[in-house]
């Protein structure tokens, strides 16, 4: 059973064809979004169900951010554990 919060006819497509079924109920497997999941979806999340987003992606994805957390890492840790980023 999926549940689909995000407009993406691939995913949908490749979702149907390997037999989901989408749902509105709260009996989902499998909740595909687009943005960032509010934390209390994570908290409220039962063991079989699975989503296709991780708490604080941003961190890594957006530019910015990971050029902040990759200078603090350089920083925190040394160069010469992250001499493949530039300075």
């Amino acid at each position: 059973v999926l549940r689909f919060k995000a407009a993406i006819r691939l995913v949908e497509a490749i979702m149907e064809h390997n037999s989901f079924v989408k749902t509105q109920k709260d009996d989902w497997n499998l909740l595909w979004v687009s943005g960032a999941l509010k934390p209390h979806v994570f908290q409220s999340l039962s063991r079989f169900q699975k989503v296709n987003q991780f708490p604080r992606t941003y961190e890594i994805t957006r530019k910015d951010q990971l050029c902040r957390n990759m200078t603090r890492m350089q920083q925190e840790h040394g160069w010469r554990h992250f001499d493949f980023f530039p300075r």
